[in-house]
């Protein structure tokens, strides 16, 4: 073992950055929405323990092999039954009293996590349909801690439709740069540009409020630039900020479209 290496010291944490942001700017909008609802609090508390939990269940069933020959697995299952256990006790306080629409409100969230759960046991989670999943998944996360929190789910899953798209739109910008590194043609950088412009307008046709249209344009903005930038490690760094805070003020525009007027 090398020195330092001890299972002890090995990070339990899960290991896709982008998924801290994309989970954490889901939930937040959620919020944003019900924000006097504890019990939208504790579904969003529930969320990000799954999410801790993942990585734990990951070295339990063997896919991160190193920790589990390092000894790191018995720890791993410590940590998995403390979330567990946490959830047992707090998710019949979140949904007692909830209707059928507020449970299935759960399920598009858990069709996409199980979906990408089984790509990560093939060790393709790092493929585009992995990653749209994992963007699906985070998104929808958001649809239950509204749903608890009072509102209606068919009115919550515009927003939530509308955060996917931009985590979409984000995905392909990064994986568009990636393969640009490649030495590929880098005309896949010009995709998000136009996913974005349709976005906005598909939103301007629907008649939505203005902060709707607008949501998509920080990402396209975002887009437009790094298609001349070079694809250098410290410039796909800079882009990963970047891109979290296009997806936070697209979410933050979703949540001001929620009282806005249509524009038609």
């Amino acid at each position: 073992m090398a020195a330092g290496l001890t299972p002890r010291s090995l990070s339990l944490m899960p290991r896709e950055h982008g998924a801290y942001a994309q989970l954490g700017i889901a939930l937040a909008m959620a919020l944003a929405f019900v924000p006097h609802e504890l019990r939208a609090w504790g579904q969003a508390l529930a969320a990000v323990l799954a999410f801790l939990a993942s990585e734990p269940t990951l070295v339990v069933l063997g896919r991160r092999g190193g920790e589990s020959k390092r000894g790191g697995a018995a720890r791993a299952r410590r940590r998995l039954g403390g979330y567990l256990l946490v959830l047992v006790l707090l998710l019949p306080w979140v949904w007692a009293g909830s209707g059928v629409r507020q449970f299935l409100s759960l399920l598009p969230a858990l069709a996409f996590g199980t979906g990408l759960l089984r790509l990560f046991l093939v060790r393709r989670e790092h493929s585009l349909a992995g990653e749209l999943l994992a963007a699906a998944a985070f998104s929808f996360a958001g649809l239950p801690v509204m749903a608890v929190g009072g509102l209606d789910p068919s009115r919550a899953l515009l927003p939530i439709l509308g955060l996917a798209a931009l985590n979409g739109l984000g995905t392909a910008l990064i994986r568009s740069i990636l393969t640009s590194r490649k030495r590929m043609a880098g005309w896949p950088r010009l995709l998000p540009v136009l996913l974005g412009l349709a976005l906005a307008v598909g939103a301007g046709i629907g008649s939505l409020s203005w902060p709707l249209i607008l949501a998509p344009l920080p990402l396209t903005l975002l887009s437009l630039w790094a298609w001349g930038a070079p694809a250098q490690t410290t410039q796909l760094r800079r882009l990963g900020w970047l891109l979290t805070l296009a997806t936070a003020l697209g979410a933050l525009a979703l949540v001001l479209g929620r009282g806005a007027q249509p524009l038609a």
